[in-house]
């Protein structure tokens, strides 16, 4: 059999179809216009093929691949000559312009004419499908599921666009999918985990205390100065190594806490602290994890969710955790049987509008125009009277304003309300529509209901 691709920018749109009929033996025809040739377009999707075991020829166009007369003459000179090898031809409409597949249909009329099979290929990217006409391209459609198995994965996706991924997870299984995580679950253990990566080092606390020192009375900040002035001379007096100075700061908080004793105490109990290790959310060490464990929380609730909704499920090709890619490093990619790629940036932090946009580039250059970037961070409306919950809130409202889809990491289960109050604050917020269902909409669109 045949394979006919017109050799373009974009050419993981044109993989698709051909590997969900290719076999092993099969070979493609990539035409490529002058500028594809020297700027290596189909190298990407030549070596994804090869991995595969189909082979590929080149033939080029002279002129204009938007031009139907240049891009017939190619494939009917090609097929001319070399037509007669093959069973099947068969046309991916993917690649080219506008006007290239009436070029492509041309050439492939004398083959009909002889009575042969010509089948022609269209990938849709929603839904997820291949449209099949037999014969001519006008004629009758049916459309065929892709076969996932068949399908491209992260790593050929990558490559086809002319990269390679430096590291990344294996394929996380979701029909065997882990426990459910505590967080977004048990409500302790969630505001815990929020409330512990507020804590602040000594440093930090020493100076958010500073304002209470002009309400002392006129002994007490005599008696503290006094006291304080040789640790500020250790500071200053002399080049201390940064471990030195570091050491002073708990000093500086045993004083202020002699003189205010009602401060609150810093760090959080050993019993709590041992649940934020034993769950990942802080090291062995004692440092908190937040960013890392909730790139695999996330990656968790997704499997959970693939499992008990296989008609979503039918529409992945793969659940990928942590790919890193020449300027770039993906938390969580969705691999659709399409070749389009779903990212989920999962933030528990702020990020910036700027360094988005340029993720999004990076993300479509490689992989495909079709790559979608998508916000997912923590959003518990439960815990609106938290001192945490302000910055938290506050970091989900901008991010709704940077034009990507922002999705809630929520408790699980029923919204309990359709808006919540923040104590100090006017006006009411809209509740966030519950993870779930946030997933399911941004995948419902890829699913089809057409057989594999």
């Amino acid at each position: 059999n045949l394979f006919v691709a017109v050799a373009t920018g974009q050419n993981v749109a044109n993989l698709p179809p051909i590997l969900q009929f290719a076999e092993k033996g099969d070979q493609v025809l990539w035409l490529e216009s002058d500028l594809a040739s020297r700027q290596g377009w189909a190298n990407g999707a030549i070596a994804v093929l090869k991995g595969r075991g189909i082979e590929s020829i080149r033939a080029p166009i002279e002129g204009n691949i938007n031009d139907p007369r240049a891009v017939k003459r190619a494939l009917a000179q090609w097929l001319e000559r070399h037509g007669g090898n093959y069973r099947t031809l068969n046309i991916v409409l993917n690649g080219g312009q506008k006007l290239t597949p009436f070029g492509l249909a041309l050439a492939a009329r004398p083959w009909r004419e002889l009575g042969k099979p010509v089948r022609f290929l269209y990938g849709d990217d929603r839904p997820a499908r291949v449209q099949v006409r037999e014969q001519h391209v006008g004629g009758p459609m049916r459309t065929v599921a892709y076969d996932a198995e068949r399908m491209l994965r992260l790593e050929e996706i990558v490559r086809a666009a002319g990269r390679e991924i430096e590291s990344v997870s294996e394929p996380l299984p979701w029909r065997d999918p882990p426990p459910p995580d505590p967080y977004g679950r048990d409500a302790a253990f969630t505001a815990l985990v929020h409330a512990s990566a507020k804590r602040r080092g000594a440093e930090e606390e020493a100076r958010a205390h500073w304002p209470g020192f002009n309400a002392w009375s006129r002994e007490s900040k005599q008696a503290f100065n006094q006291r304080m002035t040789p640790i500020l001379e250790d500071l200053a007096g002399k080049p201390l190594p940064r471990e030195a100075k570091f050491a002073a700061y708990p000093r500086i908080v045993r004083l202020i806490r002699e003189f205010a004793p009602r401060l609150p105490s810093p760090g959080i109990a050993r019993a709590d602290k041992a649940k934020l290790i034993a769950q990942g959310w802080w090291t062995d060490r004692g440092r908190p994890n937040i960013g890392p464990r909730f790139e695999r929380a996330v990656a968790n609730r997704i499997r959970r969710f693939l499992a008990e909704r296989p008609a979503l499920a039918k529409v992945i090709r793969e659940l990928r955790l942590n790919a890193k890619v020449p300027g770039a490093e993906w938390d969580v990619v969705l691999v659709l049987v399409n070749g389009i790629l779903l990212h989920l940036e999962c933030k528990t932090w702020r990020v910036s509008k700027k360094d988005m946009d340029a993720r999004i580039h990076v993300m479509r250059s490689a992989s495909s125009r079709l790559a979608q970037t998508c916000l997912v961070a923590p959003m518990f409306p439960e815990f609106a009277d938290k001192p945490w919950f302000c910055d938290m809130h506050d970091n989900f409202q901008r991010m709704l304003g940077f034009g990507v889809p922002v999705l809630a990491y929520t408790m699980e289960g029923a919204r309990p309300a359709q808006t919540y109050r923040i104590p100090g604050r006017q006006g009411e917020f809209r509740w966030p529509d519950p993870f779930e269902e946030a997933l399911e909409r941004l995948l419902a669109p890829y699913v089809c209901d057409a057989k594999a």
